[in-house]
């Protein structure tokens, strides 16, 4: 299991981080002139993104916080909440993996295993997501839409199990309430974009 967490965590990296010279730069994701998207998009069409967002601040500021996408219209902003909570994702399982396999207690460590089978259905929605909306026509958006609505169901799941079960599963509570804010900000404003 920990060979796959290692596997996607670097795929996921690759897929961050690609080079200049053989992204595509019109693709979401994808460009070289970070610098000027970040100072070029307008405060209005962040806003406008983030209209219906549970959280608009943290929308806000992870849309900011990207300088490496290019941020030409809501596409490339929800391409950018869309990737976030692809690593939060992968970042909490990887937690999961280290606990459930240093913990001494057989219960806290069939929590941790039981979450784990949860986040490894939300990877695969979100990543499936990530790829859709990367190539995305009016046919994908029932898919995305179902997809980021399974990932969320997904973690809700793991939070339902491990709440109140003790600090290491309070850790795990935080991190899940974490990543459920930006899913649902994902599909916030996936939905202004639909």
């Amino acid at each position: 299991m920990s060979s796959f967490i290692f596997l996607l965590s670097l795929t996921v990296s690759f897929t961050l981080f690609a080079s200049p010279s053989i992204a595509d730069d019109d693709a979401p994701g994808r460009g070289t002139s970070a610098a000027a998207n970040a100072s070029d998009v307008p405060n209005d069409l962040i806003t406008q993104a983030c209209a219906i967002a549970p959280n608009k601040d943290l929308c806000q500021q992870i849309i900011n916080s990207d300088n490496m996408t290019p941020k030409k219209d809501l596409n490339d902003l929800a391409f950018i909440t869309f990737e976030a909570a692809s690593t939060k994702t992968v970042s909490n399982i990887e937690y999961i993996t280290r606990t459930s396999d240093t913990a001494d207690d057989s219960s806290l460590k069939q929590i941790f295993q039981e979450c784990e089978e949860q986040y490894e259905g939300a990877i695969d929605d979100v990543d499936n997501s990530v790829n859709y909306l990367a190539s995305r026509t009016k046919d994908d958006d029932i898919q995305i839409d179902g997809l980021m609505k399974d990932a969320v169901a997904s973690i809700e799941a793991c939070q339902n199990i491990v709440h109140g079960k003790g600090p290491k599963a309070d850790q795990l509570t935080k991190m899940n309430l974490e990543l459920l804010d930006m899913l649902k900000n994902a599909v916030a404003v996936f939905h202004v974009i639909k």
